[in-house]
């Protein structure tokens, strides 16, 4: 290859990497665009005295507390046009947990009443099929697209 050659192919590839840095920063659809967030815990009041060691540390956060129920089947695209930071206090079957949602960040598990705390380390979950699980408290929490098969012959696996 001649000098003129590879000034041309660099020249190429400095122009792919600035248009996928382009489309990566200003690209046309959020990853959370058309998901629906999934909440499941038990229907159970949180174990006496809980309450005020997984709190602690939230001074000046507004939490609103509520059921998993009414978190289920919340639109993503809404929590992002709305632009501000959310925070949800839900019952578990062993105390209180605080679901966090951060505009281009995700949802997370911010505080848990449980032992092993792995469902807080997992941290923000963006993109569909992603969950976080808290086994001690049964609670699930995913991301997922809002579209349901209709055809209940569909087969997705055999294992044998």
């Amino acid at each position: 290859m001649s000098r003129h050659d590879w000034i041309l192919l660099a020249g190429m590839m400095m122009a792919a990497a600035l248009a996928f840095t382009l489309l990566h920063w200003w690209g046309t659809a959020s990853q959370t665009e058309g998901l629906v967030l999934h909440v499941a815990a038990p229907a159970q009041t949180a174990a006496a005295g809980t309450e005020n060691e997984v709190l602690e540390g939230l001074d000046g956060i507004r939490l609103e507390e509520t059921t998993a129920a009414a978190l289920d089947g919340m639109s993503m695209t809404r929590l992002e046009a709305a632009g501000e930071a959310r925070y949800w206090q839900i019952q578990g079957a062993q105390g209180t947990l605080v679901l966090h949602f951060e505009p281009g960040r995700g949802i997370e598990i911010l505080k848990a009443h449980c032992p092993d705390q792995v469902c807080v380390r997992t941290g923000f979950i963006q993109k569909a099929g992603q969950s976080i699980v808290c086994v001690p408290n049964e609670v699930i929490v995913s991301l997922q697209t809002p579209y349901k098969n209709t055809e209940k012959e569909d087969v997705d696996a055999i294992l044998q």
